[in-house]
């Protein structure tokens, strides 16, 4: 099994935890059940083989080390290569994560025993008629469509099938899959969709009507959007920001391939809602959320 990892360590005890983790899985490439690599922000951890833009050869597994931003980094190494990610938390949260802090010693022997579930999840893309305006056009959380620096609202017709959806006017659009229906949609008031459906959540950022409410939509059709609004404003994909000018016209559409994500047995969506993000906490029956 070859294994990539890839991660920062920005803190010391990071970093020893890291370290722990590179020693269990050294003693597997010992006896032969690992070939490993590691990213150059890792290099200090070994002499494994350095890599840093595009994944090794027949990888089978990366190793995504910190927290959700970290993991969301790795799709564009992944691409559409089939590589599965295993996210060990080493953040504050790691909701993705597949793996949390206290279960380190045991992931070698997880992976060598293949003790994990895989989850698909869709990713989407961006096309314009602008080529090149986008180096890497696709994100597995959100595309996001914001005002800049002003006092102004942005506006923005949204058409499914080819029919208008709506016009909106507010500080943006929250355009999320359903892994990003957790993130950036769910702190506006979006839903939570569990990770395998295929949809759009389309979540407004304090529009201006308050009849304004997010919608879910099947992603069979692809949603053209156009930025009426004259001045600058912001696309953000995942991470990725890029400044623009309107008016402006962009289609979302879900890629032709899928991510695959590693959660170790014993770990699902729906504890990770219950334990995390303390969805359905109540103070009178504390112990029964704890239970898988």
């Amino acid at each position: 099994m070859q294994v990539a990892l890839f991660g920062g360590g920005r803190v010391a005890e990071d970093r020893t935890l890291m370290a722990e983790l590179w020693r269990h899985l050294k003693q597997g490439e010992a006896d032969g059940v690992f070939k490993l690599y590691l990213h150059r922000s890792l290099a200090y951890l070994g002499d494994a083989p350095v890599f840093e833009g595009t994944l090794p050869a027949a990888t089978d597994i990366l190793l995504s080390l910190g927290g959700d931003g970290t993991l969301l980094d790795t799709l564009p190494l992944v691409r559409d290569s089939g590589v599965k990610v295993l996210g060990v938390n080493m953040g504050s949260l790691g909701f993705l994560s597949g793996v949390d802090r206290h279960e380190v010693a045991h992931l070698a022997d997880a992976l060598r025993q293949r003790q994990y579930d895989e989850e698909q999840r869709a990713v989407l893309m961006i096309e314009t008629e602008q080529r090149g305006l986008l180096p890497f056009p696709y994100a597995l959380n959100e595309a996001v469509v914001f005002k800049c620096d002003t006092a102004s609202l942005i506006s923005m017709q949204v058409r499914a099938g080819g029919q208008l959806l709506n016009v909106y006017h507010g500080d943006g659009v929250i355009f999320a899959t359903a892994t990003g229906s957790t993130a950036y949609s769910l702190s506006c008031g979006g839903p939570i969709l569990s990770p395998e459906m295929e949809a759009f959540v389309i979540t407004p950022i304090a529009s201006h009507t308050l009849t304004v409410r997010p919608v879910v939509l099947p992603c069979t059709e692809p949603l053209e959007v156009e930025v009426t609004h004259p001045g600058d404003f912001r696309l953000s994909l995942d991470s990725e920001i890029r400044n623009l000018n309107g008016p402006f016209r962009f289609r979302i559409r879900q890629a032709d391939f899928k991510l695959t994500t590693l959660r170790l047995r014993g770990h699902s969506f729906f504890t990770t809602l219950r334990q995390k993000l303390m969805w359905g906490a109540d103070g009178r029956r504390l112990s029964e959320l704890s239970e898988n």
